[in-house]
């Protein structure tokens, strides 16, 4: 079992609720009381909706709505048909959601449009105008117990995102930009991220695990708020950079998997073969002085460093002059830059300096005496430690 679906399973069958279910009195009993109906019958909480370690957006809400009468996954079904239910739900099959806004029914077909559903989709096609349902966005909660006009979320909120929010976001592998909404959800997501996320503050960016990513807060669709739209949610700056966020992370998806596909010990391996160059050539630092005036070329440990990137696969085949075009070359005293990127900002320059050193004769041998190799792939063996 991969550590999505222990996730998942451990939503799905919340030993909370059991408990609530046995009599004891809980933050989640109020909400677990909605459904009157023995364990075995009780329709199961809802971790998420869609490939959630696919998506680049993902929405985060109070608590899923409840029709008693859906063809929902219940506490004593097999747990491995529910977890499947769960992740391929927007994939427009029977039984399953069609178009991201269309839910089956019992007999079969679909119903009209949810509203909410209709609503996340707009929302998502703002930011990717093709945005695949399921793929290129998911939907998450505060809180993952069902119920209407969001009984018992209040008395549940902290206690179920305090429990499961952190490692449901921390599945979200590809996700760059979360949109809260309504204010159940900010106030807890805010709360547990320190975020400061209110109706006068819509926009946040948190660094984790090597990560950036970006916190909007949109009003509910069903509410009286006026700012439901990234577009009057956010300063227009503020939403070119949520976009610029989601197409690196569309063009830099080959960078990621390269980095959940390396292992610690090819770190270390890097790490040992970084220290031989860097004896040589320091990595570079700002300044007005000639950049490592003290620097030689170090051939045999450059090639060797370089090698081991190729071979470990950490020189990327991706479209990095696209990528370039997204997240800006490095300037002139790049150090700044460098320590605000991601891991996977970190492997889209390496990749990109060694390739562009392909095509002009002596670029390789000066990005080494100049240190910009070394700087990068510091601040990138530094994030790798830090996800160990």
């Amino acid at each position: 079992m991969n550590a999505d679906n222990r996730v998942l399973e451990s939503i799905i069958h919340c030993e909370l609720l059991a408990r609530c279910k046995a009599g004891e009195d809980l933050p989640c009993s109020k909400i677990v009381s909605v459904q009157d109906v023995p364990l075995r019958e009780q329709q199961v909480p809802e971790p998420w909706t869609g490939h959630l370690d696919r998506a680049r957006l993902v929405f985060i809400s109070s608590n899923p709505s409840i029709d008693p009468y859906e063809a929902y996954p219940r506490w004593g079904d097999d747990i491995a048909e529910s977890v499947r239910y769960f992740t391929d739900r927007f994939d427009g099959g029977p039984g399953q959601i069609r178009d991201g806004i269309y839910s089956p029914l019992p007999e079969g077909g679909w119903s009209g449009a949810v509203r909410f559903w209709a609503a996340v989709r707009q929302r998502a096609f703002e930011l990717i105008p093709d945005a695949t349902p399921g793929v290129d966005y998911a939907l998450t909660e505060v809180v993952h117990c069902k119920s209407q006009n969001e009984i018992g979320v209040a008395e549940a909120r902290q206690t179920c995102a305090a429990r499961y929010l952190p490692e449901v976001l921390a599945t979200a592998t590809e996700a760059r930009v979360f949109a809260v909404i309504g204010v159940q959800a900010v106030r807890e997501v805010s709360d547990l991220f320190g975020l400061e996320l209110d109706a006068n503050n819509r926009f946040a960016q948190l660094e984790h695990d090597g990560n950036r990513w970006a916190f909007v807060y949109l009003d509910h669709p069903s509410s009286g708020g006026k700012k439901k739209r990234f577009a009057t949610a956010l300063t227009c700056e503020q939403l070119d950079r949520v976009r610029g966020e989601l197409a690196v992370a569309e063009l830099g998806a080959p960078l990621s998997a390269a980095l959940a596909a390396t292992s610690p010990e090819t770190w270390d391996r890097l790490r040992e073969l970084l220290q031989r160059v860097e004896r040589y050539a320091p990595r570079f630092t700002s300044g007005d002085e000639t950049r490592n005036p003290q620097s030689q070329f170090p051939e045999a440990e450059a090639n060797a460093l370089v090698e081991y990137l190729n071979a470990a696969g950490l020189v990327v085949p991706f479209d990095w002059t696209g990528w370039l075009n997204v997240v800006g070359p490095l300037d002139a005293d790049p150090t700044a830059r460098i320590a605000e990127c991601t891991a996977e900002e970190c492997l889209g320059y390496v990749t990109a300096l060694l390739r562009a050193a392909r095509f002009v004769e002596g670029t390789f041998e000066q990005q080494f005496l100049d240190g910009y190799p070394q700087l990068i792939l510091g601040r990138l063996l530094d994030l790798m430690q830090g996800r160990d």
